[in-house]
């Protein structure tokens, strides 16, 4: 519960940033890191094994931001790293996937109101933001 509270308050810091100036810091990110490891595994106790695919999730977006230079870029995929040290890898795997489809439908109703061209990146941290705070209220809404 501690981690997702920290990791929403990380999400916005490094979605104001990537709104504001296409960058993400790295202190945000490094705080969440060391945040998650050490909540996670040393006060709780979690299983490591849990948290491995999200962080591969992770480290897979910053392998394909450093290879090719377009597209998702690396803050990006540091942002989701950090994510999968704070929250298990099943919650980051729905949280990606639901940015990438807010982010198609968001370009995509963009495009067809000609306020987006379909070449115009778009910050992708906003959507991680977005898709957080969706998975864990219907997570809540589920358990209720």
């Amino acid at each position: 519960m501690i981690c997702e509270a920290v990791s929403i308050i990380g999400l916005t810091v490094c979605s104001i940033a990537d709104i504001r100036s296409r960058k993400i810091y790295i202190m945000p990110c490094l705080t969440m890191i060391v945040f998650g490891i050490f909540v996670n595994f040393i006060i709780q106790g979690n299983d490591w094994k849990e948290f491995i695919p999200g962080i591969g999730i992770g480290l897979l977006l910053l392998l394909i931001a450093f290879i090719k230079n377009s597209g998702i870029g690396k803050g990006d995929g540091l942002v989701v790293f950090a994510l999968g040290c704070m929250v298990k890898g099943d919650k980051v795997f729905q949280i990606v996937f639901l940015s990438f489809l807010f982010v198609i439908i968001f370009g995509g109703l963009g495009a067809i109101r000609k306020k987006i061209k379909l070449k115009s990146e778009l910050p992708f941290v906003p959507f991680l933001f977005a898709s957080e705070i969706t998975v864990l209220a219907i997570e809540r809404i589920i358990s209720i």
